[in-house]
């Protein structure tokens, strides 16, 4: 949905921020202001992202749904291939059952992706305690689950807590406002897991923080520390912020000349953004470097004083027992919340820098998902008619891909990019996802063939990576990986050629091509 500039403008007036006018990006079709709680989602994400990060530019990405593909999707595409921002926060969620192996798949390749490119990813771990397959306005759970949107290996999932001040709130909160920016917190105040579900007194639904364990992702190997469950599995959340109504986020929507707009609004739908305002910190403080998936430095820095582990508290809800909070890491609230300038303070001396590996990854292939339509295949070089969006062959996500041959005749397309791989990198790792659809019914001869290679900018061939052909024909898509640090320091031509022969169609669709240098 598209918001109201007003709203935004009013909000940082009124808790006395320095105006700074959010960038809007539309891709494609505006799809206007639908109101409801699409505009509330989205005005509390780009109020509170620059809240925290006053001085941050924020661009809020709006891609109006088609018949096939949400926005949500659309957006999120849009920000990684585009690479728009060092950190980006998504505040939508569905359970991993719901979402299939496809849409399972684009989210962790796109996050992989986006990891790459050196962008913190923060996701929502959703509102609905540890039964994420069910609404938080349910009035039972259905069974434990987390989101898919963020349960991948390379995202940071954002859980919830709730200030646990009513045995005496005149300790942590002052009887008036600063005048200025309408503070009035007098210190740190204690956190618990946060539920406002059924399962509590004066709660209902299913409000509380999502959490448990992925029934796709195996545990990465980042995900280590006191109170990780030996289970084998990728645990959600990361970390957490608050996210009760109980003491709401105040935003701005509707605002006139007679009406404030004034409301208040919970949900890790607001620890996301927030936190990824937080992260915009880091990075500030980092002279502008990219850390990629903060989780590998988050969960390095457990134990030290810039989490406040959240001991007490769960995530049970009608209907599904979730799990309770502890010492360190747990299931409902992750490593817990921070402190903010100790994090940003001591990010990369406690334990180590951020980004993975000891070092920030980079992805050195432009527009991998072909993603920017066949009328600007750039950087790529492709035969005619390469770049394809048509539905007889789908994408490996997003709509575009390189679908080369399936013409059954003789006929042969190229698809190539030219690269610099930096000569101070460790590893070098080029993947891509390959479908091959044929007519041919043999199972012992090779008619119809795919070369991949690693070329000089002469044409020379360094390298052969692989071949496929009609016999390796397959009902999806499968990744191909190969290790290419032979060739750091060198500027390299990245090679696919398919041919075809005289009868019987063969065709070789590649779609999300990745070179990730560290």
């Amino acid at each position: 949905t598209d918001i109201n500039l007003a709203d935004v403008q009013y909000f940082r007036s009124y808790f006395g921020l320095p105006a700074n006018d959010p960038v809007f990006v539309h891709n494609g079709t505006a799809p206007g202001n639908l109101g409801g709680g699409e505009e509330t989602e989205a005005d509390l994400d780009v109020e509170w992202s620059g809240a925290v990060a006053k001085n941050a530019t924020v661009k809020f990405v709006i891609s109006k749904s088609t018949s096939t593909t949400d926005g949500v999707d659309l957006s999120a595409q849009y920000i990684v291939n585009n690479n728009l921002a060092p950190v980006m926060s998504t505040s939508f969620g569905q359970c991993e059952s719901s979402m299939g192996t496809t849409e399972n798949s684009f989210y962790n390749n796109l996050w992989s992706q986006a990891a790459s490119q050196g962008i913190s990813s923060f996701i929502s771990s959703g509102d609905s305690g540890a039964a994420g397959c069910d609404a938080g306005s349910a009035t039972t759970g259905t069974g434990r689950a987390v989101s898919g949107l963020s349960s991948t290996p390379y995202n940071i999932a954002v859980g919830g807590t709730q200030f646990n001040d009513t045995a005496s709130p005149s300790t942590y909160w002052s009887s008036t406002t600063n005048s200025t920016d309408k503070s009035s917190a007098l210190s740190y105040i204690p956190e618990m897991a946060w539920n406002e579900s059924g399962t509590v007194s004066g709660g209902s639904g299913l409000w509380s923080t999502g959490g448990g364990a992925s029934t796709i992702y195996a545990k990465p190997s980042w995900q280590t520390g006191t109170g990780v469950p030996a289970d084998g599995k990728r645990d959600v959340p990361d970390v957490s912020l608050t996210a009760a109504g109980h003491d709401g986020y105040l935003i701005i929507q509707g605002h006139t000349s007679t009406a404030s707009g004034l409301g208040s609004v919970g949900g890790t739908s607001a620890a996301s953004p927030s936190f990824a305002g937080l992260m915009a910190l880091v990075v500030q403080s980092k002279a502008g470097a990219r850390q990629g998936n903060a989780n590998t430095t988050f969960y390095k820095m457990i134990g030290t004083s810039v989490y406040h582990d959240t001991t007490t508290g769960n995530n049970s809800v009608p209907g599904v027992t979730g799990y309770s909070a502890g010492t360190g890491y747990d299931l409902a609230t992750g490593l817990g919340s921070v402190d903010a300038n100790a994090m940003v303070t001591n990010w990369g001396t406690t334990g180590g820098g951020g980004g993975g590996g000891g070092g920030t990854p980079q992805q050195l292939i432009g527009n991998p998902g072909f993603e920017n339509g066949s009328s600007n295949p750039s950087p790529w070089s492709t035969t005619a008619g390469v770049i394809d969006n048509s539905t007889s062959e789908a994408a490996h996500a997003g709509s575009w891909k390189a679908w080369m041959d399936g013409y059954g005749t003789t006929h042969t397309d190229t698809v190539q990019q030219t690269v610099a791989i930096p000569s101070t990198i460790t590893t070098a790792t080029l993947t891509f996802w390959l479908h091959i659809d044929t007519a041919e019914t043999t199972t012992t001869t090779a008619y119809d063939k795919l070369t991949v290679q690693v070329k000089n900018t002469s044409g020379t061939v360094l390298a052969t990576l692989g071949t496929y052909s009609n016999l390796n024909k397959n009902t999806g898509y499968a990744q191909k990986s190969f290790n290419l640090a032979a060739y750091k320091g060198q500027t390299v031509v990245i090679y696919f050629s398919g041919s075809e022969d005289s009868s019987l169609q063969t065709s070789f669709v590649v779609d999300d091509v990745n070179l990730n240098v560290q």
